[in-house]
């Protein structure tokens, strides 16, 4: 049997997912992406050198740990080419994964320039018009541009220079990158630096070797196509449940299901905050957390824990263990706050080490009332040793 363990964002993405899946992933064979592509931002420090990852799982520079990116997602070839030349070692992906080409960024900066204000904050890269191709049959699986990459490229040049026409009546730019990266993955495969799965391969393998795979989802539960808060969502499913369809893997492998949230909110682009914060509070926490996409750059906005919102997350994901991340930060406030059941509950600060503070436990052990899960473990810096496992207490 497959032993497969699940790590999810509980909020809206940014949750520090990266540098948990790095501290986990000592325990596991594989690390495997399910959905998404490279409008996810995973940020690591290993060894002093910080990684900086939108295709590939967090754990990817740890030497023993194998990297699958599964059928579920997307990949655009000249972000993955660069990422994938920071670590030395065989990437692992699925020849069923859809390429994302130039033409879905254009389309995707042409939509949200027409929706005006009603823009919905996209990172602009090209994912929802991917997948859309995708749904409607019309996408390029990596395979197949891998090993027929004259044919696509003709027909692909034609498209995207009517689009472009069409829609800017200019001559289009030059495709000189997108090829280029082509070239170079196609290189990779032959030297052995890349390896093509079908599905029906890689899952048979898994059943064979009964190797522990962590699956790591990018984003966070309340950006789900179907589960987040829509229109202001990502164009796929981030919940475990993605695992199934995103890899491949039934659902009775699943054992354990890592739910990671911050000590308080955050949200980029548009889309309801009930807890958001306003300024001055809402930027000093916003600099005191670094908060700005590791993708795009953009602040986030900022808030107080929303345990409505978490307590919905749990359930969706069929959370085990409950993981925290940044609640050094809040240790430079004089008391901080939570929302639960239309009022906010508000609770003395701690100190940044946080073991031992009677004040944090406090504050954990409210969250654990509510939501019947253990916080198993605490982040308290961006170190990945600035980690602690609390002690489990009856949350009953």
């Amino acid at each position: 049997m497959i032993q497969v363990d699940v790590l999810v964002g509980l909020q809206w993405g940014d949750e520090g997912k990266g540098k948990i899946a790095h501290f986990l992933g000592v325990h596991y064979d594989w690390m495997a992406r399910f959905q998404g592509g490279c409008n996810a931002g995973h940020t690591v420090i290993h060894q002093g050198k910080k990684f900086i990852f939108h295709h590939l799982p967090a754990a990817a520079v740890l030497p023993q740990v194998k990297v699958f990116l599964g059928p579920g997602m997307v990949l655009y070839p000249p972000v993955f080419v660069q990422e994938s030349q920071a670590i030395d070692k065989t990437i692992h992906l699925s020849g069923a994964l859809q390429v994302i080409l130039p033409t879905h960024l254009l389309i995707d900066v042409l939509l949200e320039q027409a929706r005006g204000k009603g823009a919905i904050g996209t990172t602009k890269k090209g994912i929802g018009p991917a997948y859309a191709d995708k749904a409607l049959r019309q996408g390029i699986p990596l395979k197949t541009l891998l090993e027929n990459p004259k044919a696509i490229q003709n027909t692909f040049l034609w498209k995207y220079h009517q689009q472009w026409l069409r829609l800017w009546e200019s001559e289009p730019p030059s495709l000189d990158d997108f090829w280029q990266s082509v070239e170079t993955m196609r290189q990779w495969l032959k030297e052995g630096k890349l390896k093509l799965w079908s599905p029906q391969a890689w899952i048979e393998y898994c059943y064979r070797t009964q190797e522990r795979l962590l699956a790591e989802g990018a984003q966070g539960t309340l950006l789900d196509l179907h589960f987040g808060t829509y229109p202001y969502v990502t164009s796929t499913h981030t919940v475990s449940g993605s695992v199934y369809t995103g890899l491949g893997v039934p659902p009775n492998v699943i054992k354990e299901v890592f739910g990671v949230f911050k000590a308080y909110m955050t949200r980029v682009g548009q889309g309801p905050f009930p807890t958001e914060l306003q300024e001055p509070l809402a930027s000093r926490l916003r600099e005191w957390g670094k908060e700005y996409g590791a993708t795009t750059g953009r602040p986030r906005r900022c808030g107080w824990l929303d345990l409505n919102a978490l307590q919905y997350a749990c359930k969706i994901n069929g959370v085990t263990q409950l993981i925290m991340t940044k609640a050094d930060v809040l240790a430079k406030l004089p008391q901080v706050q939570v929302f639960y059941q239309d009022q906010f509950h508000s609770f003395p600060s701690w100190n940044a080490q946080l073991i031992d503070d009677t004040h944090f436990e406090t504050f954990c052990e409210f969250i654990e009332k509510q939501l019947q899960q253990p916080i198993v473990y605490v982040s308290y810096g961006p170190e990945t040793q600035q980690i602690y496992q609390r002690t489990t207490i009856n949350v009953s």
